[in-house]
């Protein structure tokens, strides 16, 4: 058995007459729309050429890795990721391919394999059940040519994510079998009740939350591969602050690493920029600090420059394709840089400073950073629309000079480069919890509405849940993993999704916290929110006939948070890694575009990978 940082297999057509396109027409419609099961029970019979066992090729870049297996000479498992570490025997060399199928599907981790099997006579292709790790299929129509790989080997060819809940299975014919419906696409059948909500109701949902995403925090730095530290992707907003302020309580680490990164006008790649997620990160580590002075917390700035985004531009694309519209692109640069985990490490003297204590006081910005007024007429919002995004305040609306602030930053930084393996990402809280703009907008339409049920926004929240594993951790996987660089995710943990399924109400609702429900009252986050520090709160007191409100999103997160002793944290607003970090805006100066198609600039790049490449006899 071998773990492999890259995986690929490749199966070519015998059938002269057979029409290749039928089966990539089922995986191109699967990956538009949502979940279809049926629409894969039914797949064309594929007569494929016969390989030798000889000439299989494998290379690997990790050890084996330590369990027990009974996997013999006749059995091949390339496996790309990791085995949950309490998955303690595979079963697979048996002659049944329905019970193959089975264990496969009890699996568990973070992992895309390749199990080639002599017993059955048939090749089985498929992923963990949550879709963390990249697995592509690509079709050359031409050659008659279907290669499985863990990253695109070709952005001019047609390639789809390969569904989490399938498994393709390569024999004389080509089938896809169900797997069993994990607990994340169970969630979204879940019918909550949101009637007859009490304190004691929402203090045990809090407490839940709170007690299985400690536990999840636990499980995965347990499996981290760096054993004297950890490190979090850190924009400072609620995710990643909750995320970390756990770590800080519940683990023992020599020191802990918090990543954050931005992206400047500038094409010095000296200078440093200021970004929404590089103000946040500031407000959220000094807090962190202070409550933890004890502990070594490092904050790792990474700078990036329009030149240095401009000549990487084409390589970020090919990982990220065949995601491939402009917002993917401006994620996987920011992950991209990440990445590298070279920047600059903060003094914590800088936060003596009286341009720094001048920024954290400067209302402007601050209301730039944290929730907003929303104002709007009835009917005016559509279901699933999206939010403004508000930039953060220029220097020409802030009495702050934001040169001589960069100046003073960057007399406190140091060079650093850290030697982690894996990063901890806050993925899953806006889909689980409701954090999109266009939940807002669902739930603004639904009050609008005749209808006593919030059915546009229960649609939003479940379309983002199932489209998860292509949208996001397929790309990100394969973003990060250039770096060698393993993500882990504490808001999927399958113990925290579990808890979900348990709740009584849905914790993606929703709050006007200037009309909040009884309960929502005795929070600690209700008494943490200042009015006079929200964008657009001149409203409050002059609507001018328009309904005025303040919707809290996540706020079961925001109350964890508030009882780990955060508080900037808690009146931060969402805001995307793309707009937090200002790679979207880069992006748009370079190419004089916004919310387009990234257009493919992965044409002519050099592909740097490691793969395997199996050929078996059937």
């Amino acid at each position: 058995m071998i773990e492999n940082e890259y995986i690929e297999a490749e199966f070519r057509i015998k059938d002269e007459k057979f029409d290749i396109s039928e089966i990539e027409c089922k995986l191109s419609k699967f990956n538009e729309t949502t979940l279809e099961y049926d629409s894969f029970i039914n797949t064309p019979n594929v007569d494929l050429y016969s390989f030798n066992i000889e000439n299989c090729k494998l290379s690997s870049s990790h050890n084996t890795l330590d369990l027990e297996s009974d996997i013999c000479n006749s059995c091949i498992l390339a496996l790309f990721g990791n085995f949950s570490p309490d998955q303690k025997t595979l079963k697979l060399c048996i002659n049944d391919v329905n019970t193959v199928l089975n264990s496969l599907s009890h699996f568990t981790g973070s992992f895309s394999l390749i199990y080639v099997s002599l017993h059955t006579g048939h090749i089985y292709i498929l992923k963990d059940n949550y879709g963390f790790k990249s697995l592509l299929v690509s079709f050359n129509i031409e050659n008659k040519l279907i290669t499985i790989s863990n990253k695109a080997l070709n952005t001019n060819v047609s390639c789809y994510e390969l569904p989490p809940f399938i498994t393709l299975v390569v024999g004389k014919n080509m089938k896809t079998y169900i797997k069993p419906k994990s607990d994340i696409f169970r969630l979204t059948e879940k019918k909550f009740s949101q009637n007859f909500i009490t304190d004691d109701l929402v203090n045990k949902v809090i407490n839940s939350i709170h007690k299985e995403l400690i536990n999840s925090v636990k499980s995965i730095c347990k499996i981290t591969r760096q054993k004297k530290c950890v490190s979090i992707l850190f924009s400072g907003g609620l995710d990643s602050a909750v995320i970390t302020a756990i770590t800080l309580l519940h683990t023992q680490f020599s020191y802990y690493e918090l990543i954050n990164v931005c992206f400047n006008d500038s094409s010095d790649v000296s200078e440093f920029g200021v970004a929404p997620d590089r103000i946040t990160s500031l407000l959220s580590y000094e807090e962190l600090v202070n409550l933890f002075p004890n502990l070594d917390i490092r904050l790792v700035l990474i700078d990036v420059s329009s030149e240095e985004y401009a000549r990487n531009e084409s390589e970020i694309f090919a990982l990220t394709y065949p995601n491939n519209t402009h917002m993917d692109l401006n994620i996987g640069a920011s992950l991209y840089y990440a990445g590298t985990l070279r920047g600059k490490l903060l003094s914590k003297e800088f936060f003596k400073s009286n341009h720094w204590q001048q920024l954290k006081s400067n209302v402007s910005i601050l209301k730039s950073i944290n929730f907003k007024v929303t104002i709007s007429k009835r009917n005016s919002v559509k279901s699933g629309s999206k939010c403004e995004l508000d930039e953060l305040v220029s220097e020409s609306d802030s009495s702050i000079d934001l040169t001589q602030f960069l100046e003073e930053l960057k007399k406190h930084c140091n060079d650093y480069v850290s030697v982690t393996s894996d990063v901890l990402m806050g993925t899953g809280a806006d889909e689980l919890f409701g954090g999109y703009g266009r939940h807002v907008s669902a739930k603004i339409y639904d009050q609008n509405s005749d209808s006593t049920i919030d059915h546009s926004f229960t649609q939003e929240i479940h379309k983002d849940i199932l489209r998860l594993w292509k949208r996001n951790l397929g790309r990100d996987d394969r973003v990060l993993n250039f770096r060698n660089i393993s993500a882990l995710y504490p808001f999927l943990a399958n113990n925290l999704v579990d808890c979900m399924l348990t709740l009584p109400f849905n914790p993606a609702v929703i709050v006007d916290f200037l009309d909040p429900p009884d309960w929502f009252k005795s929070l600690g986050i209700y008494k943490e929110v200042d009015l006079n520090l929200l964008l657009n709160s001149e409203f409050l007191t002059n609507s001018g006939g328009k309904s005025v409100s303040v919707y809290i999103n996540k706020w079961i997160l925001r109350e964890i948070a508030y009882i780990n002793g955060l508080r900037m944290c808690c009146n931060f607003k969402k805001r995307a890694i793309q707009f937090g970090t200002r790679s979207a805006k880069i992006f748009n100066k370079l190419h004089n575009m916004s919310n387009r198609h990234a257009s493919n600039k992965g044409s002519n790049i050099l592909h740097y990978y490691i793969y395997i490449v199996v050929y078996i006899s059937i």
